[in-house]
């Protein structure tokens, strides 16, 4: 391959990085919002009144506190369930391309952070879907320390794997491998995180969602990407 080439191959490669975090954290946010509280909500009879990138608001008239709670822990849920689904596409893909093989780890690794991002600073942190989940039970500090001490066990088995799979993306020379583990992990943190931000700003509802769920929850909850 000449130098105009790999340039050009470089160049594309970056392009491609760039739409795959845009995709997948447009796809995280989709599984949560519409797939985790919206279906929810479809399924237990509530009325979905309006969903956006940051919150799904259904109505609750006539539900039993049980079917709110199915409807609050809806997208954790959703976003576990995605996160595992990638994670199998990705170890029975071995013979897939290099492309899809990077999308189904991403997708893996940004849906399972938020869950466990999610499920580690939501209860204790006053805010958000297990805040909500948590008003009114019984034996509160049992249930946060319960939740957020799941939420870093889904941390950590992400953790495991995503350092585990990406292995197969790296070069085994120090100076490229090294390079090439930031290359596929910050740019997409950077691109999908922002991206997320800016679409949060035409929310119908409030701008404080920008920092709650775009922020807290989306960057925050995928902040494990640059550890690994």
């Amino acid at each position: 391959m000449n130098p105009q080439d790999l340039g050009a191959a470089r160049s594309t490669d970056l392009v491609t990085l760039v739409a795959f975090a845009v995709l997948t954290y447009f796809l995280g946010t989709i599984i949560h919002e519409a797939l985790g509280h919206g279906l929810t909500c479809t399924l237990v009879h509530g009325k979905v009144l309006t969903i956006s990138s940051v919150h799904c608001d259904c109505d609750y008239q006539g539900l039993t506190r049980a079917r709110e709670r199915a409807i609050e822990a809806g997208g954790t849920v959703a976003n576990l369930v995605a996160g595992t689904a990638f994670l199998a596409a990705l170890l029975s893909s071995r013979e897939a391309s290099p492309g899809w093989r990077y999308f189904f780890w991403l997708s893996a690794m940004v849906n399972l952070f938020q869950a466990g991002g999610y499920l580690m600073v939501s209860p204790f942190g006053g805010f958000g879907d297990w805040t909500a989940f948590l008003d009114g039970m019984a034996a509160q500090t049992a249930w946060k320390i319960a939740l957020t001490l799941l939420g870093l066990a889904v941390t950590g088995a992400a953790m495991h794997f995503g350092l585990r799979e990406i292995e197969a993306f790296c070069g085994g020379v120090s100076p490229v491998r090294g390079r090439q583990a930031w290359l596929l992990t910050a740019l997409p943190y950077a691109v999908g995180g922002i991206t997320s931000c800016l679409i949060a700003l035409s929310n119908p509802v409030n701008r404080a969602l920008v920092v709650t769920s775009a922020g807290a929850a989306t960057l925050g909850g995928t902040v494990c990407l640059l550890w690994i």
